[in-house]
Parts: C-alpha cells; structure tokens; sequence
C-alpha cells in the first residue's frame, strides 16, 4: 500500500499516468489480489502433493503384495489339486507345471465315481486365453512364470522372479503321493 500511495503522492503533482510495471499488484483490487495469491498457493501445495506421491510409490514394496498374491493363488490351485486328486483313479497323481490338469475336466472313465468332474480352476479371462491364467498356459505367477509341482515333496510352488531358493513360496498338497 505504501508503494501505491508514494506513486499516487508524485503524480499528483507531475500530472502524469503513473507507470503500472512499477506497482506490480499494487494497482489491482484486493480482492483479486488475494485470489491470485490464493491461486498461486493452491497450484505450490498441488505440485508439492505430487511429488510426495511419486516419493511415497517408489518407496512402497510392491514385491511384498506380489508375494502375498502368489500365497493366497497358491492354496487356490492347492484346493483345486486336493479336489483332483481326490476324484482320480491313478494312486499316483502327478502335475505339469502350470497345472493345465486343472483347468480341464476330468473325464468319467479317470474318475473314481465315473462321472465327469471339473474343470477345477478357472481362467481369468473371458475368453481363456489372454489372462495369466489360461487353459492352454496353466497358471502363471505374477513375474510371468507358471507355478510348478515338486513330485518329490508333493509341493506347489513360486519361484517369485527369481532363482534363489529362499525366495520360493512353497505349500504342501497332501497326501503321500505313493
């Protein structure tokens, strides 16, 4: 205000326009000064929000949900493997990796009961074939690998994106398997 009021006090005298670049805010209404205050504040705060969130997602353990994904798929193909074995005729019952078993039905003349069973997992997508899950790939883990069957342990498991085994998600089907 005293800027407006020293350039009001000199071109009273001269007679002149005074020269609005030197005011800078100072000739506009407050109250449209105090918008565009409030303006340039909420676009700052906006900027900043955005680079924390960018700060706060490349910080985020993005492996870890995938780990928790792959446990919680794992006992579904577990259930689905239990129910299998359970319908078959063979005492000793094998899986390809992927579990592309358990994607088809099981014919009646495999069956304990004679009936047709199945199948017993579905596809995740809405034709079967473009998903992770597909009746021709089997299932696959969220790095793009298809989980496996270990005919020695009787285990489903992941191998998590990498060859190290302590980072194999492991689960026991049951049974003996003999």
């Amino acid at each position: 205000m005293d800027n407006l009021n020293q350039v009001a006090l000199e071109t009273v005298g001269s007679g002149r326009i005074p020269n609005r670049s030197r005011l800078k805010l100072g000739w506009m209404p407050s109250k449209v000064r105090g918008a565009i205050l409030t303006m340039e504040t909420a676009f700052y705060i906006i900027v900043i929000a955005i680079l924390a969130a960018i700060a706060i997602s490349a910080l985020v353990d993005t492996d870890a949900a995938k780990r928790t994904t792959t446990n919680q798929e794992i006992e579904q193909i577990r259930t689905a493997a239990v129910q299998y074995k359970a319908f078959v005729l063979q005492k000793k019952v094998t899986f390809s990796d992927g579990f592309t078993e358990l994607f088809k039905t099981l014919p009646a003349n495999m069956s304990v009961d004679n009936n047709i069973h199945g199948p017993f997992l579905e596809p995740n997508s809405k034709n079967g074939t473009d998903g992770r899950w597909t009746i021709a790939n089997g299932a696959k883990d969220l790095w793009g690998d298809q989980y496996h069957y270990d005919s020695t342990t009787n285990e489903i498991y992941s191998k998590c994106g990498s060859d190290q085994a302590k980072d194999e998600i492991r689960v026991y089907i049951g049974g003996d398997n003999k």
